[in-house]
């Protein structure tokens, strides 16, 4: 008779006993030991049940391991089955590891799971581990079971396991080992324990083991903020990225997130380490799968508990697609989502709107709230001045080798320079070009220019290394790395070099949201001092460039956008000089009233004796790119109902 509701990637262990014969009355307390020693009643697979219908209780001396390390005819003589049946189970437990899921079979493990027999040595190990205990030994037992592939001696890769558990231990409990221990099977009670510190003085069976005292291991957050500290200090040196340092700690990474399953990452912790991991520029997406399957399984966890509140699960979501996980990769969460309960509170329409709604096919990255993340973490950034690295200031030693570390070999990573080139001066994340890259063609066409984006190649140039390596990972891992590329250059540099080398025509050039200078000498010392600074980005030389190539291809237009509205006209203006001639817009700002209210600088602009607004026909009320191709910036502000400047232009009549 077969059991209904069993799959075989929820079983994770066989309980036998040698007097139940008949699978009706399947039960018992003497383990059957899989890889990784996790028994239930409940979890049985149809396929074994199918294959035989009772099992001697000898056979629960071997372990996975211990089956693939002996012949079936030792096997045979020691269990007193046929090797025709060793065999078998051997086949059993192959087809356990092609098809188990260790993610389920860790975070839905229950007392009855793991003891069913309710053994006292058991009971002892999962009182001294922390809450949910039963998860806590599944990652141990697994974790032993497993280390034994390990090309070290057997009390060395044990010790090292537990180790890197020792974060599942209670505050004064520690790990005891048998002592010479023995190759194969490892018995939980038999083999490793847990012991209290205010009885370990006391026999309790244990006086001659081996305590393990450990320091607490850095969890995988502790490693991806490691990681992202390596990133940004480098990047705020304009150093060479240690990548081989940051390579270590992702094997470091991966090991532990293979062995813990994430259960040292509970909470918001597993999306703040995939948002770590993105801002780092790491292109490994199988790490982020992982760390979406914590999230999920931690969510599942949790749906119950009222107390949680709604801003954190929009939290978990919001992260998780800043980190650049896409809406095909939410299925299990949109799924799990209507069980979950929350208190009402801060965000809690934002968290209904995701349980109702279930918009798989419009949260991603490029979505307004997962871009305002970004915009969030940015605005923490040091602000990178141009002054000491432009190719128009005088050359130093420290420039020099700043001028080494330039990326001028992205155009032959493209796949086909013929295409027509989208240039972002200044690209800061990449999201304008990655959406843009990621466009299908039946969304390509804005408000005022028709544009085909799948037919373009793109580039961002941006003076951050750190914000350059999360566009650079992110097309990786989203398959666009053959026609969008990022390099850390200075603005003019990328202008002279796609000037001389690239042989395809321009469609369009984006300058977005420059770091504003300052007015008459107030505000934030970072900045540049004023308009004609050197250390502004948008010089009079960057425009000349920008003019000369704009004026090669006919239909090529140069987008400027501000948060400032002085800066805007300013840039506009420049363009003006340079030969460049302002679009009238479709949505024209005709009024004040046309736009959010003005910001505190346009005020103090405004007090100062202000100029031109940026009021008139060229300036447009709404965005000009497709939703998906706006920076954070753009769309944090639009979110804060706070204004923004933009215009078109393109090139007029001469050429340089």
């Amino acid at each position: 008779m077969m059991r209904s509701g069993l799959t075989p990637r929820k079983a994770c262990g066989l309980l036998w006993t040698s007097t139940i014969r008949s699978i009706s009355g399947f039960i018992g307390s003497a383990p059957f030991h899989n890889k990784h020693h996790v028994c239930s009643t409940d979890v049985v697979a149809d396929r074994w049940l199918c294959f035989r219908h009772h099992r001697p209780p000898n056979l629960h001396v071997f372990s996975h391991s211990g089956l693939q390390s002996t012949s079936l005819e030792e096997a045979s003589s020691r269990t007193g089955e046929t090797p025709g049946e060793v065999a078998e189970l051997q086949r059993w437990f192959d087809f356990l590891d092609d098809e188990e899921d260790p993610y389920d079979a860790c975070w839905s493990a229950d007392s009855l799971s793991v003891n069913p027999g309710q053994d006292e040595r058991l009971n002892a190990i999962l009182q001294g581990l922390k809450s949910p205990a039963p998860q806590s030994f599944y990652i141990i037992q697994r974790g032993l079971v497993r280390s034994q592939q390990k090309p070290c001696a057997v009390g060395e890769r044990r010790t090292s396991v537990l180790e890197q558990c020792s974060y599942l231990l209670k505050d004064g409990c520690q790990f005891v080992l048998r002592p010479n221990s023995r190759e194969g099977d490892i018995e939980p009670g038999l083999d490793w324990s847990v012991l209290a510190l205010e009885v370990r003085d006391n026999n309790n069976g244990y006086d001659n083991w081996e305590i393990q005292s450990f320091q607490a291991p850095s969890s995988s957050l502790q490693i991806a903020h490691e990681i992202l500290e390596l990133a940004s200090k480098a990047s705020a040196q304009h150093a060479a990225k240690p990548n081989s340092t940051i390579d270590d700690l992702l094997t470091k990474l991966h090991n532990q997130l293979d062995l813990t399953l994430g259960t040292n990452i509970r909470g918001r912790s597993s999306a703040d380490t995939a948002f770590n991991l993105a801002m780092a520029g790491v292109s490994d997406d199988s790490l982020f799968q992982k760390l979406l399957q914590t999230s999920y399984q931690e969510m599942k966890r949790t749906a119950r508990r009222k107390s949680r509140k709604a801003r954190d699960v929009a939290g978990i979501l919001e992260k998780l697609a800043a980190s650049g996980l896409r809406e095909k990769d939410f299925g299990q969460i949109y799924d799990i989502l209507p069980e979950v309960e929350c208190t009402k509170g801060s965000d809690y329409d934002i968290f209904q709107h995701f349980r109702e709604s279930r918009p798989r096919s419009e949260f991603n990255l490029l979505s307004p709230r997962p871009l305002k993340c970004l915009w969030r973490f940015s605005a923490r950034q040091a602000k990178i001045r141009e002054q000491a690295l432009s190719s128009t200031c005088k050359r130093s030693p420290i420039k020099q080798a700043r001028e080494a570390m330039y990326d001028r070999d992205w155009i032959h990573r493209l796949e086909d320079t013929s295409r027509p080139l989208v240039i972002d001066i200044g690209c800061g994340f990449g999201t304008s070009l990655l959406g843009m890259a990621s466009q299908t063609k039946e969304d390509t066409t804005n408000n005022n220019l028709p544009m085909d984006f799948q037919k373009c190649n793109f580039v961002g140039g941006d003076l951050s290394q750190l914000l350059i390596g999360f566009g650079q990972g992110i097309s990786k891992r989203w398959d666009l790395h053959q026609k969008i590329q990022f390099c850390y250059m200075p603005a003019y540099d990328l202008l002279e070099q796609v000037l001389r080398e690239y042989p395809g025509p321009i469609a369009m050039i984006l300058i977005q949201f420059p770091s504003p200078y300052r007015l008459l000498d107030e505000g934030n010392s970072q900045l540049p001092s004023g308009a004609d600074d050197p250390s502004f980005m948008v010089t009079k030389e960057l425009m000349s460039r920008v003019q000369c190539l704009l004026s090669k291809s006919e239909s090529a237009t140069l987008l400027l956008q501000s948060n400032c509205e002085d800066v805007a006209v300013t840039l506009r203006n420049l363009g003006r000089e340079h030969g460049l001639a302002p679009i009238e817009s479709v949505h024209p700002i005709i009024s004040e009233s046309d736009q959010a209210p003005p910001s505190k600088r346009t005020i103090r602009w405004m007090e100062l004796g202000g100029g031109p607004r940026a009021i008139g026909s060229e300036w447009s009320s709404e965005p000009l790119l497709p939703l998906g191709c706006r920076t954070e910036t753009e769309m944090a502000y639009i979110l804060d109902n706070k204004p923004v400047h933009r215009c078109w232009m393109r090139a007029d009549k001469w050429c340089c």
